[in-house]
This record gives structure tokens, sequence and C-alpha cells, in this order.
């Protein structure tokens, strides 16, 4: 009995399975089998919306048919009318909501370009009125774009412009005030500084000068301000004149700035008294009595001419009498007992240059045995050029090297 119970229930159970079987394979043909029909079916739904190709009659599809297969072409022919007709109305304000509308949009990019296109023709057109009021506009009519942030300098520097057109320290305070976060501000706090800089420049004395240093301390101008200091300072003692005003400064003033202009204009007053004798034995006896004197060489040179002026000067007449110094005036100078011709070089003239400074030479080496003029003697013209005797000033022009070779005539022929 209990074998007979076990048969009836396996067979029920195979029954049950082998129904299920079918059943699914049953449902899995069917699918197979309707899927093209299906497509068909579903193609032909959207083509009658295709027809209209309208938004609304695409979002209607979307609606009415949310499994229907071509749903993701009815969303693209959405997004495409969309843009469409954002574009044309080519507004700024239809672009940023298609912009905000649609981030995922197809079109975003193309969108964004022809945004920035209108918003840049807003931009020159307020830039061409060049006036607050109009940059104003713009950044009040459209805001949050990139022309804002260029329309705010634009803004900023004509306020500041017509703080400069005033250029009174008034005008300028009353910028630096208002607009503590100006892209000018330092140029506006320069300026007043440089005003009041001048202020006290205007009044020119060691006494306004402190008194800047000491109410502006951080001034850029300070460094100017002490230097003025200084050339007042030194111009007061200048103008007392003696040694001993000279040595006072030299003293108070060790690191200032005209140290050396001082140390020579004492040495001067000191030379001067010898030169006013103008003999070998007054230049000796200065040398001797001031070793250390800036006028020492000074006082050599004119030992040398007192000894060999109408030696030089009958050079100068020989050389000036030459046709080819017409284009090479010559000047003749001393310098450690040498003799020096400066001569402006012109590279036109190479040939005629060389055989000039040859002939300087050769009027220098027959006065041979009076003066030591030169270190070696010239074996060619090709040598020229590395005689100690003369030197190039190509950054003189004739005219200079012509006032300084008659200077030099006078004062060796006047001895």
């Amino acid at each position: 009995m209990s074998k007979s119970f076990f048969s009836k229930h396996f067979i029920r159970f195979s029954i049950i399975i082998s129904i299920f079987i079918l059943y699914g394979c049953a449902q899995i043909m069917e699918t197979e089998v309707m899927k093209p029909f299906k497509e068909i079916y579903d193609e032909q739904i959207l083509n009658k919306y295709e027809k209209i190709n309208t938004i609304e009659g695409y979002e209607e599809f979307i609606t009415k048919y949310p499994k229907n297969i071509f749903l993701t072409d009815a969303k693209r022919y959405i997004d495409k009318l969309q843009f469409e007709k954002c574009k044309k109305k080519n507004t700024i304000q239809s672009f940023n909501q298609f912009i905000i509308k649609y981030p995922k949009s197809n079109y975003l990019e193309k969108a964004q370009k022809l945004l920035d296109t209108l918003l840049q023709e807003k931009y020159e057109l307020a830039k061409s009125k060049a006036s607050i009021e109009a940059y104003q506009n713009f950044i009040t009519n459209y805001p949050n774009n990139k022309y804002c942030e260029k329309a705010k300098i634009e803004i900023d520097n004509l306020l500041y412009k017509q703080a400069d057109k005033k250029g009174t320290i008034e005008s300028y305070k009353n910028f630096v005030e208002k607009y503590p976060k100006s892209i000018n501000i330092s140029k506006a706090k320069e300026k007043i500084d440089f005003i009041i800089f001048n202020n006290f420049k205007e009044i020119n004395s060691i006494e306004s000068y402190n008194e800047f240093i000491k109410s502006y301390p951080n001034s850029a101008h300070v460094n100017d301000v002490k230097q003025e200091i200084d050339r007042l300072t030194f111009e007061k003692y200048k103008k007392i004149g003696t040694v001993e005003a000279f040595n006072e400064f030299l003293t108070t003033y060790p690191n200032s700035k005209y140290k050396e202009d001082a140390t020579k204009a004492k040495d001067y007053i000191y030379y001067e008294n010898y030169k006013l004798s103008n003999t070998k034995d007054s230049y000796l006896e200065f040398i001797k009595k001031y070793p250390d004197n800036t006028f020492v060489a000074e006082a050599k040179r004119k030992i040398h001419i007192l000894e060999y002026g109408k030696v030089y000067c009958k050079i100068y007449k020989e050389l000036k009498s030459h046709p080819a110094l017409d284009r090479f005036p010559v000047v003749l100078d001393i310098d450690n007992g040498y003799v020096k011709a400066y001569i402006v070089q012109d590279m036109k003239w190479c040939k005629t240059f060389t055989y000039v400074t040859y002939k300087i030479y050769q009027y220098l080496e027959r006065y041979k045995q009076l003066m030591n003029t030169a270190k070696r003697v010239v074996r060619s013209f090709d040598e020229v050029k590395d005689v100690v005797v003369y030197e190039l000033h190509h950054s003189m022009s004739i005219d200079d090297v012509t006032k300084w070779r008659d200077k030099n005539i006078k004062e060796m022929c006047d001895n």
C-alpha cells in the first residue's frame, strides 16, 4: 500500500513539473517569436509622434508608452527641439535657462558657446560706452559670467581715473577709503606719497626733510629725502669753502655721497696756491708737501708741460698742418710720463687712419730724446694698433675732439 501511495504522488509531482517547464518554454518562444512584431509595432507608434514632431508630443509618447523600445529616441528628439527652440530665441536668458534645465543635454557645449558669444557682444557694447554706468548695467543684467570680472576691473580703473584726473591728495585719499580692495589701491597710495614728498621738496630745506622722515618713516621716498639732506648739507659746507669746513664735513659725515667731492675741493684749495705760481719749483714743493693730494698727478702733468710745452706745441703744429688730420683731429696728452694721441676712428677711412697714426708716432719718435713717449718702436703699419702711444675714442665726436685739441694747443703753446 505504501508503495502504491508513493507511486501516485510521484506521478502527480512529475506532471506538475512538466507543466511548469512547458509553460516557461512557451513564454520564451512567445517572446522570441513576438520580438520582431513588437519592434514594428513600437516603431509605428513613434512614427505617429514623429509626424507631429513637437516637444509636447514626445513627452506624451514617453508618458503613454514607458516600455516602448524607442523611448531613448523620443528623449533625444526632445533634447534637439529644446535646443532649436532656445537657438531660435537667441537670447542670453533662453540659453541660461537651457543650460540650467538640461545640464546633461547633448547640445550643452553648443549652447554654452552661443551664450558666450552673446555675452561678449553685450560686454563689448558696454566697453564701447566706457562708462561706469554701462559696466554696472552689464553686471546687473547678466550676472555670474566671466565678463563680469572684466567689467568690475574696468569700473575700478574708471574710478581711479576720476581720482587721478583731480590729482589731489584728497581725491586719492577718498579713493583709498571708498575702495580699499581696489586693484589700483597701490597706485593711489604711491600718488599720495609722491605728492607729500613734492610738497616737502618745494620747501627744500634740511629741517623740512627731517620732518618728512619723522612723519612718514615708511614712505617710498625716504631714501630720496636722505639723499637731498646729504646734498644740502654738503652745499652748506661748500658755501663756506674752507679747508676747516671740508674737514668738519668729512669727520661728521664719513659715509656721505659727497665724500670724494669734499676731499677734492679741500685738496684743490691746497693745490690752488701752488698753481698760481705755475713754476716747476712750486709744483715740486706741492708734491713733496702733499704726496696724497688728489691733484698730484695734475701737478706732475704741469711740470711736464712746463719742460716740454714748446716741443708739444711744435708737434701739434706739424700734425695740424697734415691734410689727413682734418678727418682725424688729434689730441696729445700726458699720462704717467707717456704721451698719448687721442683720435676719432672712422672705419670707412681705415687706411688713412693707420697712416695718420703712424705719422703721429714718427713725430713723437723724432722728439724721443727729449721725452719718454713710447715703450717700444713701431716696426710696421700692422703693428701700429698695439702701440701704447695712442688710444681710440669711439664715443667722442669729431667736434668734441677738435675742441679738446684746440684747448690743449693753447695750454701747451702758452707755456
